[in-house]
């Protein structure tokens, strides 16, 4: 099942400033216009020993970057 908090904050994003366009490699990662700005959408899921895991945080980071 999708994410509805998510779809429903990205359709909203939409509504007041555009397109998205989801980054190559990306699931979280958006952009709006033409390198403008781009937004990064993930949650955590919090596991049994209350720990919590991030995919691939470095790509992310150095796509934000740029």
């Amino acid at each position: 099942m999708p994410n509805l908090v998510k779809i429903d904050f990205l359709n909203k994003v939409e509504e007041k400033y555009g397109k998205l366009k989801k980054l190559p490699g990306s699931l979280s990662l958006f952009e709006i216009g033409e390198g403008i700005c781009r937004i990064y959408i993930r949650y955590s899921k919090v596991h049994s020993r209350n720990q919590s895991f991030m995919e691939y945080a470095k790509m992310i980071l150095n796509n934000l970057k740029t």
